[in-house]
């Protein structure tokens, strides 16, 4: 089915993205009992940046496809799918890994990005 207008290509992503969050939540369901992981689990701040994550495929998607003719809806799913993947490579690529921290770590929005981003 091809899709007719950038909000559909949006929408097809974003949901392309939520399929992709909850098979990697399902998959590491055994790691998120550990104690590091559970903090996380119940943490506010780790669940905006898993919906920000989902949600910025949409947009991701729009300006990805913007020009040309609109995808079909199976196009615009995999890209939703892949978008969280590319930007935690992006993401692990520029980590500043110089500053590892052994032991407990210090709380922050920092410090959550990189347990996002570890955790895949």
């Amino acid at each position: 089915m091809s899709l007719e207008t950038g909000f559909e290509v949006m929408v097809a992503s974003c949901f392309g993205s939520l399929i992709q969050e909850a098979i990697h939540h399902w998959e590491v369901r055994e790691r998120l009992e550990l104690a590091k992981y559970r903090r996380l689990r119940r943490s506010i701040a780790y669940w905006g940046i898993t919906i920000v994550m989902i949600g910025i495929a949409g947009p991701g998607a729009y300006y990805w496809f913007h020009g040309d003719p609109w995808p079909t809806a199976r196009t615009a799913m995999l890209f939703g799918f892949a978008f969280p993947l590319l930007m935690k490579k992006v993401g692990t690529a520029f980590l500043d890994r110089g500053d590892l921290q052994l032991g407990a770590s210090p709380a922050g929005i920092k410090s959550l990005l990189r347990a996002y981003l570890a955790i895949r």
